[in-house]
């Protein structure tokens, strides 16, 4: 497949294999009750990504970066509100905006970084993920993710300071 190769990330997974895969279920004509139509949309549910877990995202993301990997560009107005509302480093946010890199922190001071590749098939992507004592899903960020992945990068890159 064009544009994305994750080989080697995933500890000898077969990411190929599972992308073909996954991308012939979702083209497989299914036969849906009325009942599964109204809970699910006339679309119907489908798999839309997949999430890969790091130890240490910052080195994770570049390097897939290096091997031409794109991930999605995040407004600079995201970052600004994190430090705005979140007691982070400033040093650290502005590594994480580098890399277009969110994070989530828990009341319990659990910590989690997550970032997103551009979508491929027209709606497929991977995330890069790192958590640290958190077991939530970064639900926060929802929306400046789908606002990214909806704008051209110019867009954000202009907006950066």
């Amino acid at each position: 497949m064009a544009g994305i190769q994750i080989g080697g990330i995933a500890s000898g997974m077969d990411t190929e294999s599972i992308i073909t895969q996954l991308m012939s279920i979702e083209s497989v004509p299914r036969t849906r009750t009325a009942r599964q139509v109204h809970a699910s949309g006339p679309a119907g549910g489908s798999v839309h990504h997949i999430a890969l877990s790091c130890d240490d995202i910052f080195e994770t993301v570049a390097r897939l970066r290096a091997n031409g990997v794109r991930f999605v560009p995040i407004s600079a107005n995201y970052y600004d509100d994190l430090l705005a509302r979140l007691n982070l480093d400033e040093a650290v946010v502005r590594r994480m905006q580098a890399l277009d890199i969110l994070f989530d922190a828990s009341a319990t001071g659990g910590r989690y970084f997550h970032a997103y590749t551009e979508a491929f098939a027209d709606r497929f992507f991977f995330e890069v993920v790192q958590r640290e004592d958190y077991d939530a899903y970064g639900a926060i960020n929802a929306p400046a993710r789908m606002a990214s992945q909806e704008q051209p990068a110019a867009t954000h890159r202009g907006s950066a300071t």
